[in-house]
């Protein structure tokens, strides 16, 4: 039986529907954007697309990046960096050198930049996939976002605070090279008060801070839970087990007359019986264990 996992109250939770679904609306019309401009310097068609939309811790949401990348760390609407744009090396290679003229029919080998090409590296991070960032925001009126420096080992930054959550959201460009994934990073906290600034009715959106324990209490009870019933269990051979085939009947160790033990982390919780509502499966509880 496979045992449920006790839940990880330490994970950070994830954005509200709302923000959530500005949030993504977002990302993908700058995906969008960012394949039309970058076809004003590319001899061919890239198709970019987002892949998703995680809050990660810091450690965790830069360990989605591979070793080999080049980074920049971006200020979103200020000086201070809270944001970060990375490139696997091979893409940015792919990428810088399609640009010189270069079309290659696979991602090239990994090597280091040279200074031309981490010029136009940076050309491209600015005006295509940062540029498209800030014109796409979704206020009426846009919030600078500009890339402040180059990240020599993106992986090990230390644009973001370890107490402060990260949007993760990685983006699939597909090109004659092939495909890979580029990912953009923003701090959690100065992400929800820009929206809060610069959207109707963002007084609403606040940076995550400290459970009051009403609402903690309120988390808790709508937390994902899983139940595990136990039918039966039995023991087999090996040599049973490769005799076995399709149509055999095998008798378990529990008794028709007996209640089935459901499970919660693995830990006994309840007694009960088993039986059908409609055309799903059902479990009837007879009774609560201590605990």
């Amino acid at each position: 039986m496979s045992q449920p996992q006790p839940y990880d109250f330490a994970k950070p939770g994830r954005l509200t529907a709302d923000v959530e679904q500005r949030v993504s609306s977002w990302l993908r019309a700058a995906a969008a954007l960012a394949a039309k401009k970058a076809a004003r310097h590319l001899p061919f068609a890239l198709e970019i697309t987002l892949g998703g939309l995680e809050v990660q811790r810091p450690a965790d949401g830069l360990a989605r990046l591979p070793e080999a990348a080049v980074g920049y760390g971006v200020s979103i609407n200020g000086p201070a960096l809270n944001g970060l744009v990375a490139l696997p090396r091979p893409l940015a290679l792919a990428v810088v050198g399609a640009m010189l003229g270069e079309v290659g029919s696979a991602l090239p080998d990994d090597r280091d930049l040279t200074i031309v090409e981490q010029d136009l590296c940076e050309f491209f991070a600015a005006e295509v996939l940062v540029g498209s960032l800030q014109e796409t925001w979704l206020a009426a009126e846009s919030i600078p976002f500009r890339p402040r420096r180059r990240e020599p080992r993106p992986r090990w930054t230390r644009i973001f605070p370890p107490d402060d959550n990260v949007v993760v959201s990685p983006f699939l460009m597909k090109g004659p090279f092939g495909e890979s994934e580029w990912y953009w990073l923003a701090s959690q906290k100065h992400l929800l008060e820009q929206l809060a600034l610069s959207m109707p009715g963002g007084d609403k959106i606040k940076a995550p801070g400290p459970p009051e324990p009403a609402r903690l209490r309120l988390l808790v009870e709508e937390l994902p839970v899983e139940l595990t019933v136990l039918l039966g269990t039995v023991e087999l051979s090996l040599a049973e087990l490769a005799k076995l085939s399709v149509g055999d009947v095998v008798i378990l160790t529990q008794r028709v007359s007996e209640p089935l033990m459901a499970y919660l982390a693995g830990e006994k919780k309840c007694k009960g019986w088993p039986g059908r509502v409609g055309s799903r499966q059902a479990f009837e509880v007879e009774s609560f264990l201590g605990g």
